[in-house]
């Protein structure tokens, strides 16, 4: 009889209060900050506007007023209620309007937020180029991180894409796939900076038109954040019907699970744990034809 094993994602955080996710499916975008440097100012307009529609967060701004003095349209969304020093964290893009040279992305290590002032970092994918850029910001001014890997990717209208942007001590690493392959990036780069050691995360769009006089117009959906990346199982087949199932060592705090009925009597597998190259493994020599696993904080 053939087997038949599952693998499912964690069910439940390592860290409660350092997770944070939001579908936008309530329709509102509480819990964010919203970011418009420009439309702070005293003497200037807003120009961020910020919507909740079909269950996804649509950030757009419109054509700086004063580009020579307060810089390009830009805005974005911040989460302030989590500090994160290491991070992993995603976002689905949904739309974007491909006649607009805008940046979209993630933020990250950010802190002091305002008009002239925001420092940390950001992963942004720019339509003028169809590239993968990670920047370092000090007081609003971008510099770019060196990186290395393929920073290509032709987004299309009509698909949906995966950010993701991780950062461990003073390794960046920026990744972009296709829904739904989540196995293999469009693009991936990797760069080292040690300006920035922790601050709130979030989302950024940034104009990129000749003379910053450009508009913006991004929707986002499906943000989550963490301070590692999580880990995911893999599965192997051995001879004589046997399983490996393997996944990452770090983070250590996951317990490997096992049930014959999903969701019914989930069990904790604590021992023969083999560890080798920081990889954990267990085989499974049961013979039974169904079996589920999961990692549990």
């Amino acid at each position: 009889m053939k087997r038949l094993a599952f693998l499912l994602l964690a069910s439940a955080p390592l860290m409660l209060n350092a997770q944070l996710t939001d579908d936008f499916n309530d329709g509102n975008d509480n819990g964010w900050t919203r970011y418009d440097p420009i439309g702070s100012h005293p003497a200037l307009p807003d120009i961020a506007t910020f919507t909740v529609v079909n269950g996804a967060y649509r950030i757009q701004t419109a054509p700086s007023p004063a580009p020579g003095s307060v810089g390009p349209g830009r805005a974005g969304s911040l989460r302030m209620d989590v500090t994160y020093t290491d991070f992993y964290i995603t976002v689905d893009i949904v739309n974007f309007d491909t006649n607009l040279n805008q940046a979209f992305g993630i933020l990250a290590r950010t802190s002091d937020v305002g008009l002239g002032t925001t420092d940390g970092y950001a992963m942004t994918w720019n339509n003028g180029g169809h590239d993968l850029d990670i920047s370092v910001f000090t007081d609003e001014a971008p510099d770019g991180v060196r990186v290395n890997g393929n920073d290509r990717a032709a987004l299309e209208v009509g698909k949906s894409y995966r950010m993701v942007f991780s950062g461990k001590g003073t390794e960046l690493t920026g990744e972009i796939y296709e829904l739904p392959n989540l196995d293999t990036p469009m693009a991936s780069i990797t760069g080292t900076d040690a300006t920035y050691a922790s601050g709130v995360a979030g989302l950024i769009v940034y104009d990129n038109s000749s003379g910053g006089s450009g508009t913006t117009d991004t929707t986002f959906d499906n943000y989550f954040a963490l301070p590692f990346k999580p880990p995911r199982l893999k599965i192997e087949p051995l001879p004589f019907s046997e399983l490996r199932i393997s996944w990452p060592a770090d983070p250590p705090n996951y317990v490997l699970q096992g049930c014959s009925e999903l969701g019914v009597n989930w069990t904790d597998i604590t021992s023969d744990i083999a560890e080798s190259g920081g990889v954990r493994s267990w085989t499974d020599s049961s013979q039974s034809d169904k079996r589920f696993f999961r990692l549990r904080p």
